[in-house]
């Protein structure tokens, strides 16, 4: 009876350490070593940051930016994609539908990049409108 009673002592002592070492950083911490990593141009380890502080605040709009911003980086233009429809799904604004139409444009899919850039325009943003203009008159 001692040594269970010393055993189930060891284990809640393990289990009380554990969580007294889980990591608390915040959304914010994640998000902000993100942009360490994205102005140091390294954009894979950017998206690794901001999927975390996404992961712990899944409609973190800034984070999901700027990680559809990475994936561009690195031709991830499918997760860009993503990144920007979750955003509009979240708060649609016409920064959003230019991006994402500009994405759409590269992998040559023009008529959603013209309907992504119509509907940017409609939300005042104006890259959206002059490419609209440009390409899909």
């Amino acid at each position: 009876m001692k040594k269970l009673v010393v055993t189930f002592g060891v284990f809640l002592s393990i289990v009380i350490i554990c969580f007294a070492f889980k990591s608390t950083k915040s959304p914010e911490y994640y998000y902000e070593k993100g942009e360490e990593k994205y102005n140091e141009q390294d954009f894979k380890k950017a998206i690794i940051f901001y999927s975390r502080a996404i992961k712990l605040k899944p409609e973190y709009i800034d984070a999901i930016w700027k990680r559809g911003l990475s994936n561009v980086k690195i031709d991830s233009n499918m997760l860009a994609i993503k990144d920007f429809t979750k955003i509009i799904d979240i708060k649609p604004n016409g920064d959003v539908y230019n991006e994402r139409g500009k994405v759409k444009f590269y992998i040559k899919d023009t008529l959603g990049a013209c309907a992504d850039w119509d509907v940017g325009c409609d939300l005042m943003s104006n890259r959206a409108c002059e490419l609209k203009r440009k390409i899909c008159n």
